[in-house]
């Protein structure tokens, strides 16, 4: 009876663990806090990726604050997109908040940390247990390994610097 209760503890212990390390993870936290207010970046990026623009105040043609399309072409005063519907839109550099693009599977720290920590917490609780892997249990870590990998699928390439906005 002790046995299965040392168990039940273990798996608590790596339950918390997994909550820890997932509410960590997903938290946030940039990973490196440099300055990303250098446009050359943007001017550098191919023609053709996914990109998201946040603009300072909402777009005065289709009245939002977020754009997203493909880039047609930019360069050191302005980006242009290709939208969804076929048409272009350009934005002038001074109203543009945020420039992202999609991060690669690979930088996804969070989703890579919080599904180590599953597999690392499932396995510890199969060991002491000596039985399967309980789906129960790998289940929520899994889930919530892919909202961490979801939540980080765009990255940042471009901030305006504080106070530049219209």
């Amino acid at each position: 009876m002790t046995s299965k209760h040392a168990i039940h503890g273990i798996a608590l212990r790596a339950l918390a663990g997994l909550v820890a390390g997932s509410v960590l993870a997903l938290s946030g936290t940039p990973v490196q806090a440099t300055p990303r207010d250098d446009w050359t970046g943007v001017a550098s990026l191919p023609q053709g990726i996914p990109t998201r623009l946040r603009l300072h105040a909402a777009d005065p043609i289709s009245g939002r604050e977020q754009i997203k399309g493909l880039l047609e072409s930019a360069d050191t005063t302005s980006i242009t997109l290709k939208l969804r519907d076929g048409e272009y839109r350009a934005i002038e550099k001074g109203h543009v908040r945020k420039v992202a693009v999609p991060r690669k599977l690979s930088k996804s720290y969070s989703g890579w940390i919080v599904l180590g920590v599953t597999i690392a917490a499932t396995w510890l609780v199969s060991v002491k247990n000596s039985d399967p892997p309980n789906p129960l249990f790998f289940g929520p870590g899994s889930g919530l390994s892919g909202l961490a990998f979801w939540k980080q699928r765009w990255r940042d390439i471009y901030r305006s610097p504080a106070g530049s906005g219209n």
